[in-house]
């Protein structure tokens, strides 16, 4: 029977590189006509309660469908995915370049720019406009006005349909010399999608090619409500700083179908810190 795999690396604490001694491998096998399987691994057996370090997921293609940060023993990490081996560097530099770390004061957003999730804007417009935040609200931005944000900020937040590429494109994004931290809150934001013969590709992807450290995103489409629910939840994290991991593992507990909607909502990168924004709302 064909066999898929996927591999799961704790590489780096958000911000904080792991002594050798501290990584986990594990290897998982999914054959056709179902069941997993667990090949080898080394480290601490896995066990509720049990704190881990962030896990990086190299999930290849026959697997990057599947919501593996929510199998019983990872719900409650911190843990993040990434296409294949070869974007590990890429997203640790891309961290490393920022000292580890993201301002969330520094962001700007783009809420509702098609104009018809009215629901959303009103959940989240006075929040994000609180300065110092950059954004638009109920319309397009100018393609040259984004590129120019996701270089300079520290954090991009997308609420709208879709993944936003139809606002900028690939090659717009491949060109900047760095990219956001991005929150994209749209349906299938976070899918990738084989073209042809080519490899899958999707925002998610092009991002983390234009340098950008992390990317949170969903793997499927998702009801307003549910995404709003764990996006107010995420930007409470924000509020108080942390992994980005750990609050993105935590946001998913506020979704009311957790394991429906709630497991959409994935990491792709490397772990990195979010350094408070101050304020918190209740």
């Amino acid at each position: 029977s064909a066999t898929a795999s996927a591999s799961a690396t704790a590489s780096a604490s958000c911000g904080r590189v792991v002594p050798p001694e501290d990584v986990v491998r594990v290897q998982v096998s999914v054959r056709e006509g179902g069941g997993v399987q667990v090949l080898e691994g080394e480290g601490d057996a896995a066990g509720e309660g049990v704190l881990r370090s962030p896990l990086v997921l190299v999930v290849d293609e026959s697997l990057a469908s599947l919501p593996w940060e929510c199998i019983p023993s990872l719900v409650e990490q911190p843990v993040a995915r990434l296409p294949c081996a070869a974007y590990v560097d890429r997203c640790v530099a891309a961290a490393d370049a920022r000292g580890g770390s993201v301002a969330s004061s520094d962001a700007y957003y783009l809420l509702n720019p098609s104009g018809d999730l009215q629901r959303t804007q009103a959940a989240f417009e006075e929040r994000f406009a609180r300065p110092p935040w950059e954004g638009v609200v109920g319309e397009p931005p100018a393609e040259e006005a984004l590129r120019s944000a996701l270089e300079r900020k520290d954090l991009f937040v997308y609420c709208g349909h879709g993944d936003g590429s139809r606002f900028i494109s690939a090659d717009s994004l491949h060109r900047l010399p760095r990219c956001s931290v991005s929150v994209l809150m749209g349906c299938s934001s976070g899918a990738l999608k084989r073209v042809g013969g080519l490899a899958p590709s999707g925002m998610a992807l092009s991002c983390l090619n234009a340098r950008s450290p992390a990317v949170v995103a969903n793997l499927w489409d998702v009801t307003d409500g549910e995404s709003d629910r764990f996006c107010r939840a995420l930007m409470d994290s924000f509020e108080r700083g942390g992994c980005l991991l750990t609050a993105v593992a935590s946001a998913r507990r506020a979704c009311r179908l957790r394991y429906l909607t709630g497991a959409a909502a994935v990491c792709y990168g490397a772990p990195i810190t979010v350094e408070p924004r101050g304020g918190a709302e209740a």
